[in-house]
């Protein structure tokens, strides 16, 4: 709750009477990984600011498929906005990705606390700001980014996220599969090395080499056997790309059941 303060004290001058009533209408909240805040479909009149850990907001569309909205990492707030100012129901689920520290509000009551104290006009218009203005970047960075630029910016900000978000929760942050989140670690394009003067994609690297391979097979056991290996080896890409774009569309292991090297920290931004 501490944190809270600090840093609406940061912002405005808050008098000893208004702290009061924000701790009396706080709650603090020890949410564990996997538990859902807010349910799709349902009534929803919280919101939360996030004191330590990590949680998402996605919607889950007709036909299965999740969209993520926000990942909500410390100093951060939550909740279903259009519900809540709109009067509906909750057209998004908020659920926790990691044991988190949340201080819930009822919506009403954080509402009110501008009538009774004006001085919180100034946090609140801050934090609308900086909810306009990182939205307005995504928007902008889907428009203009491919899709590896993206995922560099997305690392920027969310830096350690990779450790408790699976890939498919990052992919649909990102508005792409998750084989093509795949693709980029596994082609290296998502980090680049030093070597002399060349700036070079990691995954160039086995190229040259692969190519020095087929030439030595050639060499030393015939032109046959070199286009057999190649021949071979483009059907094993093809399959892996096959199973990998059928994997879209088999249902998702639970968030609290996933095998440990879905969370294995995969990539690093561009230096």
């Amino acid at each position: 709750m501490e944190s809270l303060i600090h840093k609406i004290k940061k912002a405005i001058v808050l008098s000893a009477e208004a702290e009061e009533h924000v701790y009396s209408i706080a709650k603090e909240k020890l949410i564990k990984k996997g538990e859902k805040l807010i349910h799709q479909g349902n009534a929803v009149n919280k919101t939360y600011f996030v004191n330590d850990g990590c949680l998402r907001s996605f919607r889950l569309d007709k036909n299965g498929k999740e969209h993520t909205l926000q990942f909500a990492i410390k100093d951060w707030w939550i909740s279903d906005f259009i519900a809540i100012y709109n009067n509906e129901l909750a057209s998004l689920t908020v659920e926790c990705l990691k044991d988190s520290k949340v201080i819930e509000f009822n919506a009403k009551d954080l509402n009110k606390i501008h009538s009774l104290f004006p001085e919180f006009e100034p946090f609140q218009r801050m934090n609308l700001e900086r909810h306009v203005v990182s939205l307005h970047k995504r928007i902008l960075n889907q428009l203009e980014l491919t899709a590896s630029e993206r995922y560099d910016l997305f690392l920027e900000q969310y830096p350690d996220i990779e450790k408790y978000a699976p890939n498919y929760h990052i992919a649909s942050y990102l508005g792409i599969t998750q084989q093509s989140l795949s693709l980029l670690n596994i082609i290296g394009i998502t980090k680049f090395i030093q070597l002399g003067p060349f700036a070079l994609a990691v995954g160039v690297l086995p190229y040259p080499i692969t190519f020095l391979c087929t030439d030595l097979v050639s060499e030393l056991y015939g032109k046959k056997r070199a286009n057999f290996l190649v021949t071979v080896g483009l059907f094993i890409n093809g399959f892996i790309l096959l199973v990998m774009s059928a994997g879209q569309y088999v249902a998702s292991v639970d968030p609290g059941n996933m095998p440990p090297w879905q969370i294995l920290q995969l990539a690093a931004p561009v230096a």
